[in-house]
């Protein structure tokens, strides 16, 4: 398996960090406007 460039991984792992952000908002988002009493 070859290995990868630096910045190859660098990019991935900040674009995970991002997807990872964004899902949290959005998790947060959902339980401050769906929440039940």
């Amino acid at each position: 398996m070859p290995e990868w460039p630096e910045n190859l991984l660098s990019l991935t792992l900040l674009s995970g960090g991002v997807v990872a952000a964004l899902g949290l908002v959005a998790l947060v988002t959902y339980m401050a406007f769906f929440q039940k009493p």
